[in-house]
């Protein structure tokens, strides 16, 4: 089993990627996104209202760090932009606000945040610089946790009646020693890395015995 399959059966949470799909049916491997309904902690009677509604897209960047034609001969990745351009108009009417979480360059970010509209969120990884909007006015929140997973990101918005969002304020938190290391995520980790070291050997000794014919 391939590292990525083997991610996913172990994983106990929903794994969202909308554009990393099977090389045969094209279609997504994972989730391509998720839809929640978020409800007040309390029934307070002065709120403008006790629900929210929320919809998360993943997508992926291709890049030379992660080849799939390498690591995953079975998966291929699409092109971030024109995978977002289907899904959009899919959740557009069906929900509040909408958060990307994108793996990937500045370049390629900023390319997509001025080829659509809808985005309110876009929380990334790869870069840690934020891309530059064409219109900032209507740009959405950029968000990220730099260092190779030594913070935690803590991302609050304030939302008018209507459910537009005001404000919001990004905070790091440092996962130093005074942070409890969460065993359900190192066992998972140590799961991926023995099938992706499994997968890795079998792929190289694959390649040994072509070259050897």
């Amino acid at each position: 089993m391939s590292p990525l399959l083997s991610l996913k059966k172990a994983a106990q949470f929903d794994i969202v990627s909308a554009n990393v799909v099977d090389k045969k049916s094209e279609k997504p491997l994972f989730l391509p996104y998720a839809i929640t309904r978020i409800k007040a902690n309390d029934n307070r009677s002065d709120l403008p209202f006790t629900r929210l509604t929320v919809c998360i897209i993943g997508l992926s960047e291709l890049n030379t760090q992660y080849s799939p034609a390498q690591k995953e001969p079975d998966f291929t990745v699409l092109d971030p932009l024109q995978t977002l351009k289907i899904i959009l108009p899919q959740v557009k009417d069906k929900v509040d606000i909408t958060i990307l979480l994108y793996y990937g360059t500045s370049q390629k970010l900023a390319e997509i945040v001025n080829s659509v509209a809808g985005l309110d969120v876009v929380l990334f990884g790869g870069s840690y610089s934020n891309p530059v909007p064409q219109d900032a006015s209507s740009a959405p929140i950029f968000a990220t946790t730099p260092s190779l997973g030594k913070y935690l990101g803590i991302l609050k918005m304030t939302l008018s009646d209507k459910k537009h969002i005001l404000s919001h304020q990004a905070e790091r938190v440092a996962l130093d020693e005074n942070i409890a290391d969460d065993e359900k995520m190192i066992k998972l980790i140590e799961e991926f890395n023995k099938a992706y070291e499994q997968e890795r050997k079998k792929i190289s000794n694959g390649r040994s015995m072509s070259h050897s014919n």
